[in-house]
């Protein structure tokens, strides 16, 4: 979904509303936040006919209720601020307000946990570049630091401009949060790769312990073992590249089985076969990640021009430029910058996310790399279940995929900075 509207139209407060109202995350300060923004009903509609409906008595209130149904029966309610909407009552006792107090810590503990169970994770990207996710820290502690710093930082980042040096910061944690996916893919993959070849390892010696004599195992075609070494081999390379698996090196061991005895080349065969269908178990288990970190790697380099993008699970990702000069994250232009942290984010969505929100998606970049990356997301998150939200002001964006466009304009979105009555 696109949200075109001219400024002021009240695209980010639609995003920053959706973001803070879906929040599952506790004591974040989110559903404080929430207040800050004027509106009278914020409804949200779910693919399974869930609705959460943030409401007011009037958009000047500060205080709202949250509802959420399904199939018109109500299934969670929460108020927060109550003491600050209008026509509260400032004359109830102590005794009251404590009550009232604890009424509404227990709905919103059971709007939180409802919330929960939608398995609404979401990441938000601020038109300031700001990383905001519902992932909990305790869960997924390798964005701990990224989330730290991005507490640290929020509440200057509010008052003034981003300078470069904190542009550079975000960049760095973009940078470190790819290399951690894919140090994290790659340790899940080679995890299940063992275990596939230890059950390779397990069905040959039972085969073996079965047979009157191990030359019965023995009769293996040698031409087809040597095909299969070399597919592997430039096979292996691919992974290689990506530091998944060592290269295999087939030639001496295709040269050594040519060389040897008849007899001998039996029992050799015999011991290559297990060897041979255990290195492919293990490429087989890292095949995905593979086709991740390639598709990654593939999408970066179809944007830069005279720079070139690796990724290493050993060595992180390197930038270089036409000359093989290692680059750091801070020398890249602002709309290569830009771009980098887009997709390293979108990476984490990909594996954590159902709800990924951009605003302003087109910042710093031309409009040839605006007409590309809406296409290189959904690449990037082939297989995921994300839907994508943006705010943007790219006409480039909005006329090739107009089917999507929100326009904010023709729902009467600049008659609310007019009239608050049309709220």
């Amino acid at each position: 979904m696109l949200l075109y509207g001219e400024n002021g139209a009240g695209k980010t407060t639609i995003l920053k509303i959706l973001f803070y109202l879906l929040s599952h995350r506790d004591s974040a300060g989110h559903k404080s936040q929430l207040r800050e923004f004027r509106f009278k009903k914020f409804l949200v509609e779910l693919a399974d006919g869930t609705e959460i409906l943030a409401s007011r008595n009037d958009d000047h209130e500060r205080g709202y209720e949250v509802l959420v149904s399904r199939a018109g029966t109500e299934i969670a309610r929460a108020t927060y601020f109550r003491e600050l909407m209008a026509g509260a009552n400032e004359q109830i006792s102590d005794r009251e307000k404590f009550v009232l107090s604890e009424r509404d810590n227990e709905q919103h503990r059971n709007y939180l946990k409802l919330l929960r169970s939608l398995k609404l994770n979401i990441i938000y990207l601020t038109d300031r570049r700001e990383l905001l996710t519902t992932i909990s820290d305790a869960a997924d502690p390798e964005y701990r630091l990224i989330l730290q710093d991005q507490r640290r930082r929020s509440a200057y980042l509010a008052t003034r401009d981003v300078s470069k040096e904190e542009r550079s910061a975000g960049l760095s944690a973009a940078v470190e949060r790819i290399t951690g996916w894919a140090t994290k893919q790659a340790f899940q993959g080679s995890t299940q790769g063992e275990e596939d070849v230890n059950a390779v390892y397990a069905d040959i010696l039972r085969r073996i312990s079965h047979a009157p004599r191990f030359t019965e195992l023995a009769s293996i075609d040698a031409e087809a073992i040597v095909n299969k070494l070399r597919r592997l081999q430039a096979r292996s390379a691919e992974f290689a590249v990506l530091g998944l698996v060592k290269p295999l090196k087939a030639e001496p061991i295709i040269d050594t089985l040519k060389e040897a005895y008849p007899e001998a080349q039996q029992t050799m065969l015999g011991v290559l076969e297990p060897y041979v269908t255990g290195i492919e178990a293990k490429l087989d288990a890292l095949e995905s990640v593979k086709t991740q970190l390639s598709g990654f790697v593939r999408i970066m380099n179809s944007f830069y021009r005279h720079k070139e993008v690796q990724l290493d699970v050993n060595r992180g990702l390197i930038i270089s430029s036409s000359n093989h000069d290692r680059l750091a994250p801070s020398m890249l232009s602002s709309g290569e910058g830009q771009l980098l942290f887009i997709l390293a984010s979108t990476i984490l969505a990909k594996e954590t996310a159902s709800l990924f929100i951009i605003d302003e998606p087109e910042i710093s970049l031309n409009v040839k790399w605006q007409r590309q990356l809406l296409r290189a997301l959904l690449d990037l998150t082939t297989g995921s279940r994300i839907q994508f939200i943006m705010a943007t002001h790219s006409i480039e964006l909005i006329t090739r995929y107009d089917d999507f466009v929100l326009d904010l304009d023709d729902i009467g979105g600049q008659r609310w900075l007019n009239d608050p009555s049309e709220k």
